[in-house]
């Protein structure tokens, strides 16, 4: 009779510790998978870099392109890439729910640091097509304005 419930005793220790494997195996793989729902929440757009030759065959097939310059007025007024605006990182943050989201946005400065942190603040708020240009108004080997 002691047998049996050693037998059982056994049997027990080894269901549970079955149920204990299943258990953190399926907490895993809720973990890593996910909903759909909790992934469309979390997705962020990321924006690319482009060259200058890039950015010139975009003008031109894209023509209604918006081209943000966001160096200072000053440095803006001696040059800058035909039809772009001047702005600032800052007036882009306060302008993002005026924006057009679904535009095609080039962004440069004097270099990539600035137009990067610009790029990223309007990817990470919904804007899908947005591109920097590599080594900023430097790099540009065509006219300016």
């Amino acid at each position: 009779m002691l047998k049996i419930f050693v037998l059982k005793k056994r049997s027990l220790y080894i269901t549970l510790a079955v149920l204990i494997v299943l258990i953190i195996s399926i907490a895993i793989l809720i973990g890593m998978s996910g909903s759909d729902e909790t992934f469309s929440e979390t997705t962020r757009y990321v924006y690319k870099e482009i060259s200058a030759e890039q950015a010139k065959i975009l003008f031109e097939k894209n023509t209604d392109a918006i081209v943000l310059d966001i160096r200072d007025e000053e440095d803006y007024t001696a040059g800058h890439i035909p039809n772009a605006t001047q702005t600032t990182y800052s007036e882009i943050k306060k302008q993002l729910d005026y924006l057009n989201k679904e535009a095609i946005y080039v962004i440069y400065g004097s270099g990539d640091k600035k137009s990067g942190k610009a790029a990223s603040v309007m990817a990470n708020n919904g804007f899908p097509k947005i591109y920097i240009l590599t080594g900023g108004i430097d790099k540009w080997p065509y006219s300016v304005e």
